[in-house]
């Protein structure tokens, strides 16, 4: 874990998420400036590479924005299905704003595998639930 105080808040600021360990985790303590940056290099973080580490950061993180942000650049990952699983979990067994979020991003998957996994999680489901599930169904290519 790294942990930024306000003397080593302009280094961040400069830091591109390329340019980040794949498992760097940032703990800021003050500075609001680099909290939004942190913020903003989480939602970018668009490779498979840090998907490791943002899908740990999205289960482990306590406040919401954290976790959202998280979930913003796992959605943005491509080309594996592991992004579906993480998404399938996050509108499984979140609630509010992060459960929408999960939604609204499994819509934009396609593949046959992601068609799989949906089909699979929308079995479990019972009630409005499943009502969603047949909605990201048919978005991702699966329709019925």
């Amino acid at each position: 874990m790294v942990v930024l105080d306000d003397e080593r808040c302009g280094h961040v600021l400069g830091v591109k998420a390329q340019h980040l360990p794949a498992r760097l985790l940032v703990h800021v303590r003050r500075a609001p400036a680099v909290v939004e940056e942190a913020l903003r290099t989480l939602r970018g973080f668009n490779y498979r590479g840090g998907l490791e580490s943002l899908t740990r950061i999205f289960r482990e993180a306590t406040e919401d924005r954290i976790r959202m942000a998280a979930l913003d650049g796992i959605g943005k990952v491509e080309g594996t299905p592991e992004v579906a699983r993480i998404l399938l979990e996050a509108a499984r067994q979140e609630t509010g704003e992060i459960r929408d979020a999960a939604l609204a991003k499994l819509v934009m998957l396609s593949g046959d595998e992601v068609v799989t996994m949906v089909r699979q999680a929308r079995e479990l489901e019972v009630g409005d639930r499943l009502e969603v599930f047949d909605r990201i169904l048919r978005a991702v290519g699966g329709g019925r």
